[in-house]
């Protein structure tokens, strides 16, 4: 009987060998050809979890054996990315402010991290270099706007951003007087990880490691002088049903945009498009310039239509325009929808 069990021991033990043996081959096959070491998109903190099996017959009598288990939680990887967005070089007077840069800030990396923002001139392959650069948070919408978005000081306006999350930042430049119409001057933004940085591979205190990224991008962008600008400034009156200024529903807003130029030169074909907000709707025959009316819903007619240009939108072609041109005041009224 002894044997017996020795024999079984023998033929069992045989088995699990030749399983390991088979399982070793199968797991070298898949490392060679499972792809790359990490997966950007597998988030931190996810445990992968693997269990081999054997199954083997002794004297018509299935086994089936579990191996142990390998436990392995992600890592997070720090990846930051930072985009130039503007379709082309931001026109800027000599001597002018307020000149925003528009960058895009992208976690790239596969958990939640915090970035510090940092701007400067850049000195060579340009013509000037501007006199001063701040960086600016926005608000959520886009567009600069020295009154409401957050100009960076330092940590307390460092920005969290969950992974694949982004958020526009603004470089703003103020223009010395030296240069010249077409001159070219370059700021950039540099974008830091508060959790580490450093070559591809450096852990972080929490095991966190830098990606390719190495935890901190720096991008460009430029300037280009001109001699003339367009400026719009939008402003709102709000008139409700009950006597009151309070934005209701069937309340009126009337909108007032005006636009003008500075500089020496001309700009040429000015064409100002302003969408009509969702949740209002156009009040017709409200759209003026400079006090006269305009035509709604005929194209070509007159310098305004709505609607007919762009659906949805309100589009005036003011044509070229000059300092000598002055303000061109622009007016429509939509309510609030019911």
């Amino acid at each position: 009987m002894m044997k017996v069990f020795e024999n079984i021991r023998s033929v069992f033990g045989e088995v699990l060998v030749r399983s390991a043996l088979v399982a070793t081959i199968v797991i070298s096959i898949v490392a060679v050809t499972g792809g790359p070491a990490w997966a950007v998109g597998t988030s931190a903190g996810t445990v992968i979890s693997n269990t081999a099996t054997v199954d083997f017959t002794i004297s018509g009598t299935l086994f089936t054996r579990p191996s142990n288990v390998e436990n392995f939680t992600v890592n997070e990887i720090l990846n930051v990315t930072a985009t130039w967005q503007d379709a082309a070089d931001v026109t800027a007077l000599a001597g002018s402010l307020g000149n925003a840069l528009t960058f895009l800030v992208t976690n790239t990396g596969n958990g939640t991290d915090t970035y510090g923002f940092g701007a400067s001139e850049v000195l060579g392959g340009d013509n000037f270099d501007p006199a001063t650069v701040d960086v600016y948070i926005d608000n959520g919408d886009g567009v600069f706007d020295i009154l409401s978005d957050t100009i960076y000081t330092g940590a307390p306006e460092n920005q969290t951003l969950l992974a694949d999350e982004s958020i526009t930042i603004f470089v703003v430049g103020e223009m010395p007087v030296g240069p010249v119409a077409l001159e070219t001057g370059n700021a950039s933004l540099t974008v830091t990880s508060q959790t580490a940085s450093g070559a591809a591979g450096t852990l972080g205190p929490g095991g966190e490691v830098v990606g390719y990224s190495l935890g901190t991008q720096t991008e460009i962008g430029s300037y280009v002088i001109t001699d003339v600008s367009v400026g719009v400034v939008k402003s709102a009156v709000i008139t409700d049903l009950l006597g009151g200024s309070i934005p209701i529903p069937g309340a009126t807003i009337e909108y007032t945009l005006v636009v003008t130029a500075t500089g020496t030169d001309t700009a040429v074909g000015v064409v100002i498009t302003d969408v009509i907000p969702a949740w209002t709707t156009y009040t017709s025959a409200t759209l003026t310039l400079n006090g006269g009316a305009l035509t709604d819903n005929i194209f070509g007619d007159d310098a305004g239509d709505v609607g007919v240009t762009t659906l949805g939108e309100v589009t005036i072609d003011l044509g070229d325009m000059t300092s000598a041109t002055g303000a061109q005041t622009i007016v429509f009224e939509v309510t609030i929808d019911q």
